[in-house]
């Protein structure tokens, strides 16, 4: 199996920092507004600039290129796609995900944004 996982930093709000575990079989790609020549992991691709109007335009952009990225995914043949906020790392192989919750075409996992993170906290807090 092959997997993506794609992040984006957009706006300079956050630091995009290379995983402190990477996996086999994964391909990493983050979309930001600039590149960080440092980052050894993953891929950088230098956000599209779609909105330009208000403040907000950078999460627009982000968006904008989850849908753009996916059909781009496919056409390189990636057996499952996780996105995942740039503030987040995988803490457990994409295929011990895909084994608990199951082989589906999309899933959305919510978290409260007043959670506190840590190293141990499992990669997905609950399925919604």
């Amino acid at each position: 199996m092959n997997y993506l996982i794609i992040t984006s930093i957009t706006g300079n709000k956050d630091v995009l920092v290379d995983p402190e575990t990477t996996f086999d079989n994964c391909t990493y790609v983050a979309f930001v507004d600039e590149v960080n020549h440092d980052l050894n992991v993953w891929n950088q691709v230098q956000n599209h600039q779609f909105s330009m109007i208000d403040p907000l335009r950078h999460r627009r952009n982000a968006k904008a290129e989850k849908i753009l990225c996916i059909p781009q995914a496919l056409k390189i043949n990636f057996d499952y796609i996780i996105w995942h906020d740039g503030t987040h790392q995988l803490a457990i192989h994409p295929e011990e995900i895909i084994k608990e919750y199951g082989d589906a075409d999309l899933y959305v996992f919510r978290t409260r944004k007043d959670v506190v993170y840590t190293k141990k906290l499992p990669p997905c807090l609950r399925q919604s």
